[in-house]
C-alpha cells in the first residue's frame, strides 16, 4: 500500500518534468529508477486505433526487448487493446 509520503514523491516527480521534452519517455524512465529504484521499463505510445509504437527500453537486455516485441506484447496486460 503507498503511504502519504509515496504519492507527494511521485506528484514532486510528475512536476518536476518537462512536458514538452522530446526525450519526455526517457526523463519519465531515468527518473523512476534513480527516484523509485525501478530500474528496468519500458514505455511506448498508442496511436487512435491503440496499437503500440515507438517502443523505448531501459535498463533491459536485448533478448528481452525481442522476446516482448515478438511474443508477449499482445499478451501484456497493460496492452491498450486488452483493456477499456
Amino acid at each position: 500500500m503507498l503511504t502519504n509520503r509515496d504519492y507527494t514523491s511521485m506528484i514532486q516527480f510528475m512536476t518536476t518534468l518537462d512536458w514538452r521534452s522530446e526525450h519526455l519517455e526517457q526523463l519519465i524512465q531515468k527518473g523512476l529508477s534513480e527516484r523509485f529504484g525501478l530500474h528496468n521499463s519500458m514505455c511506448w505510445r498508442t496511436d487512435q486505433e491503440q496499437n503500440m509504437y515507438d517502443l523505448k527500453f531501459y535498463n533491459t537486455a536485448k533478448p528481452f526487448n525481442q522476446a516482448y516485441q515478438s511474443f508477449y506484447m499482445s499478451k501484456d496486460l497493460m496492452h491498450p487493446k486488452n483493456y477499456g
